[in-house]
This record gives C-alpha cells, sequence and structure tokens, in this order.
C-alpha cells in the first residue's frame, strides 16, 4: 500500500531535504544566548494586602474563640464569634489567595482582580 500510494518510498512522508544535513551544522555558530526580558513586576497594592491580611488574621482568631466557647459554653455563646470569624476569614482568605497568585504570575490572576473600595 504504501509503495504504491507514495511512489514506491518506503516513507510515510517524502521531504524536499535530508535530515542528515541538519546533523551535520554547527550548532555552536547559530546558537544565541538565551535571555528572558523580566518583566517589571507590579507592586503589590498595600492597601488591598493588609486589610487582607488583617481581615484573615481577625477571621482565624474569633474563628478559633467561636469553636473553643462552642466545646465550653455552648452554641448561644459562641455564634457571634463565629459569625464575625466567617465575615472576616472569607474576605480575607479570598483577596490573600488572589494576591499570592497574581505576586507568583500565576496565568488568570492579576492584581486587578482585588476589588477596590475607594
Amino acid at each position: 500500500y504504501q509503495r504504491r500510494v507514495h511512489g514506491g518510498s518506503d516513507h510515510l512522508f517524502h521531504f524536499p531535504f535530508d535530515f542528515k544535513d541538519c546533523m551535520e551544522m554547527d550548532y555552536e555558530r547559530y546558537e544565541a544566548p538565551v535571555r528572558r526580558a523580566r518583566k517589571s513586576r507590579r507592586p503589590l497594592p498595600m492597601r488591598a494586602t493588609l486589610t487582607a491580611g488583617f481581615l484573615l488574621v481577625v477571621g482565624i482568631v474569633f474563628g478559633v474563640f467561636g469553636l473553643v466557647w462552642f466545646f465550653e459554653k455552648g452554641l448561644s455563646e459562641a455564634l457571634p464569634f463565629l459569625v464575625l470569624g466567617g465575615l472576616g476569614f472569607i474576605p480575607g482568605s479570598y483577596v490573600c489567595t488572589i494576591l499570592l497568585m497574581a505576586y507568583l504570575e500565576k496565568p488568570g490572576y492579576t492584581y486587578d482582580l482585588i476589588p477596590e473600595y475607594d
């Protein structure tokens, strides 16, 4: 089948040049120094970073206090702490995740994704 369709060649593809010529090339002569242009990083938005860090810490602290009070005194005593912990932890962890991924230059993450309330 291959010989009839491809004109008697044993190869499936016919190239107009021989790859042996490429193997004999002097690669050192053609090698260019590889330099990547480093993108200039935008600085971290300090206001959003500090706010996110504060919310994350407050959320963790109130969540831990809420859990401790839940096991010691019950749900009615711990519920305000758990609610405040959740209200601080959820937005704080969201913004900290975006900040970290944008800082590490992961695709799809930029500092523009951080909500700003000016």
